[in-house]
């Protein structure tokens, strides 16, 4: 149930390739593990973006977008 509900607020894939700030990335976002919600992915995601939060730099979106790149972790 919870699920389907956290996957009914998420962003779908094609509005996060559109993004302004995410076309550096380009092809990269068409990896279909990026796009799956499941515990490994989600916690890992969490994980990142925990990481990148408290590094003081401006543009940590793009830093995390590319930690999530990297480590292939849930990106929305």
């Amino acid at each position: 149930m919870a699920r389907r509900m956290i996957k009914k607020w998420m962003p779908n894939h094609e509005k996060i390739r559109q993004t302004r700030a995410l076309k550096v990335f380009g092809s990269l976002l068409h990896d279909a593990n990026l796009w799956h919600l499941n515990r490994r992915s989600a916690s890992g995601a969490f994980a990142v973006g925990l990481f990148c939060a408290f590094i003081p730099v401006p543009f940590q979106m793009l830093l995390a977008a590319a930690g999530a790149i990297l480590f292939r972790v849930n990106l929305p």
